[in-house]
């Protein structure tokens, strides 16, 4: 379960920039996925983004944000039957291809050559 999601959070991670564009507001504050801020407790950025200490602090919360999510555990009415496209849409991305940068990642991963957009993401907790 763990290597699929963490291959997940990578994917959503490099369509961010949150490792390999210094300009990029991921990289910038250490929020690989962009996860919002919903605590008084962390510190937040203007766009009510969470900005974390450090990139692995982000990524460890990204992964765990995607196990809640993918589980259907979460806030967003996410099940395990929810596609690729309802999680990628949850983070806010929308339009005519919203996936198409986390399919092109993960397409190149073994095990992962037939994900798509309606890949259930029971997939990513091993289902």
């Amino acid at each position: 379960m763990a290597d699929r999601i963490i291959a997940l959070a990578l994917a959503i991670s490099k369509m961010n920039g949150g490792f390999d564009d210094p300009l990029s507001l991921a990289f910038k504050i250490k929020n690989p996925l962009l996860l919002k801020c919903f605590s008084v407790r962390h510190e937040k950025d203007e766009h009510g983004y969470r900005v974390f200490k450090s990139v692995s602090s982000g990524l460890d919360a990204g992964v765990m944000d995607l196990e809640i999510k993918c589980s259907g555990k979460s806030n967003s009415k996410l099940t395990p039957q929810s596609t690729l496209k309802d999680l990628i849409g949850c983070y806010g991305y929308a339009g005519t291809s919203p996936c198409l940068p986390v399919l092109r990642f993960l397409k190149h991963i073994k095990g992962f050559e037939e994900v798509s957009e309606l890949t259930p993401l029971g997939f990513f907790l091993g289902e």
